[in-house]
């Protein structure tokens, strides 16, 4: 268990904040955390320009000037996942938070984690969040707050967001597992999440809401690319089933990663069905889905593997329907 004096000697929480063509969203987003109670004196932020082009970083600049607790680093545009991973390496907090810049933080967010930290110090702190702009469909998991749990449980208990803005890891964790995001990659979070998680030792969940999670158009998450979302998400899936492979033959943690293929798979299900015939082909084939989830299909859930099989019969759609054109 962490102690009060020990945290005090380097900041508690580094809030790692990438930023690009954000100019409508960050000012916000930088007000709720430098505004937050706790902040000046347990905290540090960290802004990744990345190669932002439109006029995010003056209001960066602008809000930050003069607050010794924060740290802008510039790069050339990289992505999410590689600023993220810049971020972790000039970070020193004692745990790290990972914050979009079209995001806030709830007013008490920063007050709930370092207070957790210092009662518990787990190696993932998990909350709840709220949604700006619109709603989700959100699927039960482990109800079981305030106390230290299993993460492998925790992943186990039925559908655990994967956005890492969700989550505090300490950053000990990350260092003993050398753990990264996969740059150049969508939904690099459906990879980094489940991994970081599965090698955890401990977690706590809260049942506050400590996050503000803004859904708007013109996202990273948008379907302007559908078919690199399905290659992409196809990867992860094929990551995710090397380290189940690894794992101990029917093992907890081989069966939770073995999960979250199917959840990779049925996420691909989503992006094939908006892909055309050429593109889906081209973005990936059918034999590559098929092998991806056939050692880990029957740990899927009854619903993911409905998906899966729906994403083989597109997977065959080109083929069959290829065969008859002139």
């Amino acid at each position: 268990m962490a102690d009060l004096e020990s945290c005090m000697a380097a900041p508690i929480l580094s809030l790692i904040v990438p930023v690009y063509g954000v100019e409508d969203y960050v000012g916000a987003c930088l007000d709720s955390i430098l505004k937050a109670p706790g902040f000046a004196n347990q905290c540090e932020l960290i802004v990744i320009d990345d190669g932002s082009k439109d006029g995010s970083m003056d209001i960066v600049e602008q809000r930050c000037r003069g607050i010794a607790n924060v740290t802008i680093v510039r790069q050339a545009n990289a992505g999410l996942g590689a600023a993220r991973n810049t971020g972790i390496a000039h970070a020193q907090g004692r745990y790290l938070w990972f914050v979009d810049s079209d995001d806030e933080i709830c007013g008490d967010a920063i007050v709930q984690l370092t207070d957790c930290i210092v009662r518990h110090g787990p190696d993932v702190i998990a909350f709840e969040f709220e949604t700006i702009g619109g709603s989700l469909d959100r699927s039960p998991y482990l109800p079981i707050y305030d106390q230290i749990v299993d993460p492998v449980r925790f992943m186990a208990s039925g559908r655990p967001p994967s956005p890492v803005q969700f989550y505090a890891f300490a950053r000990a964790l990350i260092a003993r597992t050398g753990h990264a995001f996969a740059p150049g990659i969508y939904h690099e979070d459906a990879l980094f999440t489940p991994l970081a998680l599965v090698q955890a030792g401990s977690l706590v969940r809260l049942s506050t809401a400590c996050y503000r999670y803004r859904l708007r158009e013109g996202s990273i998450m948008s379907l302007s690319r559908p078919e690199k979302h399905l290659a992409d998400m196809l990867s992860i899936s094929e990551v995710l089933g090397a380290h189940a492979n690894r794992a101990p033959t029917g093992s907890a943690q081989q069966q939770a990663l073995a999960r979250e293929v199917g959840f990779a798979l049925a996420a691909a299900r989503h992006y094939a069905a908006r892909t055309s015939r050429r593109d889906r082909c081209q973005a990936a084939s059918f034999s590559r889905m098929l092998s991806a989830g056939a050692r880990w299909w029957h740990y899927f859930p009854l619903r993911v593997l409905i998906n899966y099989a729906r994403l083989l019969g597109l997977a065959a759609l080109p083929t069959s329907l290829g065969s008859g054109r002139k």
